[in-house]
């Protein structure tokens, strides 16, 4: 879970069973200049912006009537009144492309992407509370890890993985 070596450090030698533990370590990790702040984020602070992407995904041309070429792009902008994108091809040039979109109205509100905590499955909730009935996980942590919500019909993998988690295996010769 780390990503700093100053949370490494300070984590090293620690037995850490729980979220709350960790979000104590990271912020007592570094005092200096200041402690590092952690928000700990719930169920709820996630939105649905899918439905809310407007940036057509089938777009060939520029207003000017020339085709698009995503590697010549230096920058994209789009200013908040306006429909209009406009492509800088080049640091040193003044050329610009423009694109207009067609936006449809749409509700400024986004939806919560969860309705509801995420279950684990049944096979990794037998597994916490194994480990809490062998006493492995501390007591007063076991109430935490037995009221996570659970059920049969989840996954046991995540639906996208990272590239760095893809393991290629060894080729035979």
């Amino acid at each position: 879970m780390p990503v700093d070596s100053i949370i490494e450090r300070a984590s090293a030698k620690l037995d850490i069973q729980s979220l709350n533990e960790w979000v104590a370590i990271i912020k007592m990790s570094r005092q200096n200049p200041f402690p590092y702040e952690v928000k700990v984020l719930e169920y709820t602070d996630f939105k649905n912006w899918a439905e809310h992407v407007i940036f057509p995904k089938n777009l060939k041309k520029y207003d000017s009537g020339a085709n698009i070429e995503i590697r010549n792009f230096f920058s994209v902008t789009m200013q908040s009144k306006s429909n209009v994108l406009t492509f800088r091809m080049n640091n040193a040039t003044d050329r610009n492309e423009q694109i207009t979109l067609n936006i449809p109205p749409q509700s400024p509100t986004v939806k919560n992407l969860y309705t509801i905590r995420l279950p684990i499955s049944i096979a990794k909730y037998k597994d916490l509370k194994n480990l809490c009935d062998k006493n492995v996980i501390r007591k007063g942590l076991a109430c935490e890890f037995l009221n996570l919500p659970h059920k049969g019909s989840v996954d046991d993998s995540l639906i996208e993985t990272d590239e760095e988690d893809v393991v290629e295996e060894p080729k035979e010769f």
